[in-house]
């Protein structure tokens, strides 16, 4: 396999590119002094910019916009990306290898169950837990009152110290 030149051409500028008889010979050169490096091309070839030249080994995904473009990434996998289980693969890959973690997205239809099952379940769980409901709420205000009794003390023994310490 050889090589291959991904080159954006600005419609803008195809008037200009069909009047140039050397335009071909010009996008040549331009690929041809690409140096892996993004490279407007408009020295070379008019309205064109050279976005990445690679092996053809080599799966690039490339972002294209705003009259330019960028290599997100790379991948070496044998230029196999034609089968879908390839694409996925290789744009996988290539968002690994910038940080990303990348899966399928659950189908939560299949996870979920039916309102009224779910409503019958709380239900079931509330009527279990009324009676018991108040003596948890009892045993909780309990807790918290001992809690703010202690942080009243450590307040006042706080005040203290400052008072020592001509505050």
């Amino acid at each position: 396999m050889g090589h291959n030149t991904v080159a954006l051409i600005l419609n803008d500028h195809l008037h200009e590119i069909k009047a140039d008889k050397d335009y071909g010979a010009k996008l040549y050169y331009a690929a041809c002094s690409y140096d892996r490096v993004d490279r407007w091309a408009g020295r070379e070839a008019p309205g064109t910019t050279i976005i990445h030249e690679g092996h053809a080994d080599v799966t690039a995904m490339i972002l294209a916009g705003g009259n330019c473009g960028k290599v997100v990434g790379t991948v070496y996998n044998q230029g196999r990306f034609w089968a879908p289980e390839d694409t996925e693969r290789a744009v996988k890959d290539i968002l690994r290898g910038n940080g990303y973690q990348v899966g399928r997205r659950r189908d939560w239809s299949k996870q979920r169950v039916s309102r009224q099952e779910e409503t019958s379940v709380i239900d079931a769980v509330a009527d279990l837990t009324r009676p018991a409901q108040a003596d948890v709420l009892a045993a909780h205000a309990v807790k918290l009152a001992d809690e703010n009794r202690l942080l009243l003390v450590e307040i006042e023994k706080l005040k203290a110290r400052v008072a020592e310490l001509g505050g």
